[in-house]
């Protein structure tokens, strides 16, 4: 059984969203892009600047879009927050806020990798998809960026034993309580 610790659960992720490449890459559409490595700190800038644009009126970024496959715009798996980039894998992490049903794919095995939406000319992300086949891969098929997972604040638990321990606690205390007599 699983469960979310809704107290301070946020549905909040960080994934690998976009990889430098040493070479192009086929998109879903056909097209080849490259983003090279001394690129990267442009797409945090300018993607930077577009989700300030995506302020509700409380001042809290909305995000932009994380679709839940195929970049269809047909329900939202997530929104992506914030960017920020690990030089040393050379590539950008997105912090995504997921709704409910990008959780369940997630967990639930359907899609477990990401495919970006980015222009390459404006040097912007866009948002993204949830997928299975990534275009994001080196020469030699190899993925270059690792399967989505969520944040450690899922759990799993064994609620039978959960419950049999409080009432054990429960037992206990009750007991103290009293003073280890027993009574109805």
């Amino acid at each position: 059984l699983f469960y979310t610790d809704l107290s301070d659960f946020e549905h909040i992720s960080t994934i690998d969203g976009l990889p430098s490449m040493s070479e192009p890459v086929k998109t879903m559409h056909g097209r080849s892009v490259m983003v090279k490595a001394e690129r990267l700190k442009n797409y945090i800038a300018n993607t930077q600047r577009l989700l300030e644009t995506t302020k509700d009126a409380s001042g809290k970024i909305i995000g932009l879009p994380i679709d839940k496959e195929k970049h269809d715009h047909q329900g939202g798996a997530g929104w992506l927050v914030a960017v920020e980039l690990d030089e040393a894998r050379k590539l950008i992490k997105f912090v995504i806020d997921w709704t409910a049903d990008g959780v369940s794919i997630v967990k639930n095995n359907v899609r477990r990798f990401f495919s970006p939406s980015f222009d390459p000319e404006q040097e912007v992300i866009l948002g993204g998809s949830l997928t299975n086949s990534p275009a994001a891969r080196d020469k030699n098929w190899n993925y270059l960026l690792r399967p989505v997972e969520m944040s450690t604040t899922l759990k799993e638990l064994d609620m039978t034993k959960t419950v049999e321990e409080q009432l054990a606690d429960f037992k206990k205390e009750v007991l103290e309580i009293i003073g280890g007599k027993k009574t109805d």
